[in-house]
């Protein structure tokens, strides 16, 4: 997939306990993988390790300066994403997306600059997606994988580390 990622939705579905993870780029073309709980943990260690790999997280020297900064990208980050607006099915171009989504068995990451990876989500011996992901974008799946683990219920503990937990949400050391 070639075209910038335009929005992305995450849910769960019960009926597979799977989460589907659809992609729309800027261009209409909408992409759809199942993301299983074992996937999910790859892909939170993955997007985990990149953000709290930012220059500015990794220049503090105490834990707890290194979890405010990464507390705070984490909220700026939110704050500069859009969660609520949904393109209407009619405005999606779906040639190019596939029949059934595909099955994300496969994680691999590149570095492609320190604030660029590329995530390609693979089948076993079969296709694959191909996103660029910024740190904006990492924080902003970040939630909405917390988000979508939390109702599938799968006792996955989703978090970038304890301090930067507590201080995003308001509870910080006192």
């Amino acid at each position: 997939m070639s075209d910038n990622i335009d929005q992305l939705y995450l849910s769960y579905r019960a009926e597979e306990d799977r989460l589907l993870l659809r992609i729309i780029t800027v261009h209409g073309v909408e992409v759809h993988l199942w993301l299983t709980r074992r996937f999910v943990q790859a892909l939170w260690e993955s997007l985990r390790e990149f953000v709290e790999s930012d220059r500015h997280v990794v220049s503090q020297r105490e834990p707890q300066a290194r979890a405010a900064v990464l507390a705070f990208q984490h909220e700026q980050a939110l704050a500069e994403s859009k969660f609520t607006k949904h393109k209407k099915s009619n405005e999606i171009d779906t040639r190019m997306a596939r029949d059934t989504p595909l099955l994300a068995a496969e994680l691999k990451v590149e570095e492609r600059a320190a604030d660029l990876r590329r995530l390609r989500f693979a089948e076993r011996g079969g296709a694959s997606v191909l996103i660029a992901v910024n740190l904006r974008l990492a924080h902003s799946l970040c939630k909405l994988l917390r988000d979508s683990v939390a109702t599938a219920d799968w006792g996955l503990e989703l978090s970038l580390t304890d301090e930067a937990v507590a201080l995003a949400a308001g509870h910080g050391p006192n």
